[in-house]
């Protein structure tokens, strides 16, 4: 027969073991902090450089001259 100190030690081990991975399981599902929303996000370089040109100034059509 297994002794009694032995199956309770392994029924505490098998517990404990038990018990950590749930915690784990847990803790690594919990939702990430958001961002402070009242913080400005960073600017997208590429939209940053899209919104700095100026637009370049294209010529009306010779309709528009046109004489009635």
């Amino acid at each position: 027969m297994i002794g009694t100190e032995t199956l309770i030690f392994t029924l505490a081990g098998i517990v404990l073991i038990l018990s950590t991975i749930l915690g784990v399981k847990i803790i690594r599902n919990q939702p990430k902090v958001a961002p402070n929303p009242w913080k400005i996000p960073p600017m997208n370089p590429a939209r940053q450089r899209t919104r700095m040109t100026q637009k370049t100034l294209i010529p009306p059509p010779p309709q528009m001259f046109r004489q009635r």
